[in-house]
């Protein structure tokens, strides 16, 4: 068995003995009433690639969960997560984290870690802190995005916009040239100014 969808059952909770499907590659939980996972899950360290918990009641992510270092692909969208754990930077295959419609205010900076990511989907979360840092070690980022209108705290880029990947968003506009011309700082400034903006518009920096 490399596959198990136990969707739409209305569980509470998951039995400790999902651990016996050491086999699994995708497992599929979504739409039940789950609040945490058993610690145990981090059994299937060994299998599982891809594993979806979405339209649960998830207000807690079990430290099992981050020592599934094979998973290429974790999808926990409609939850009440109000954060993210630093052990989020164990997961460095990860390639989508979808935590689309959470709580989650503050990007850890442990993201930065996350080389393989290409993917991070964060829309309908109340963020208000996300600094630079948190995605220096981003490289593989294509698709990044969160409303920006929640923000209130920046800090400057450490390195030149012009070498990050395409990247997608919501909250802001497509800086003009001459801004992008004249560097992060200014670049910032830019984004600062459209937050007024209720609008959902992108961010386009690819060359």
């Amino acid at each position: 068995l490399t596959s198990l969808n136990l969707s739409k059952n209305k569980f509470t909770s998951i039995p400790d003995c999902i651990e016996s499907y050491n086999n699994v590659a995708f497992l599929n939980l979504d739409g039940n009433a789950l609040e945490t996972l058993p610690e145990q899950i981090k059994n299937l360290s060994e299998c599982l690639v891809d594993l979806s918990i979405c339209n649960n009641r998830l207000i807690r992510l079990p430290k099992g969960l981050f020592q599934l270092t094979k998973l290429v692909r974790l999808s926990l969208h409609h939850n009440q997560l109000p954060l993210i754990p630093d052990l989020v930077s164990t997961l460095n295959r990860m390639k989508l984290l979808n935590l689309n419609q959470n709580q989650v205010k503050v990007i850890p900076d442990a993201f930065a870690t996350l080389s393989n990511l290409q993917e991070l989907l964060l829309e309908d979360n109340p963020v208000t802190v996300c600094n630079a840092e948190s995605f220096l070690g981003c490289r593989s980022l294509r698709n990044l995005r969160v409303y920006l209108n929640y923000l209130d705290y920046y800090t400057s880029w450490k390195k030149d916009l012009f070498a990050w990947k395409p990247i997608s968003g919501h909250g802001v506009k497509y800086p003009p040239c001459e801004v992008l011309c004249s560097g992060p700082d200014a670049v910032w400034k830019y984004l600062r100014l459209t937050l007024q903006s209720k609008t959902s518009l992108s961010l386009d920096l690819s060359r």
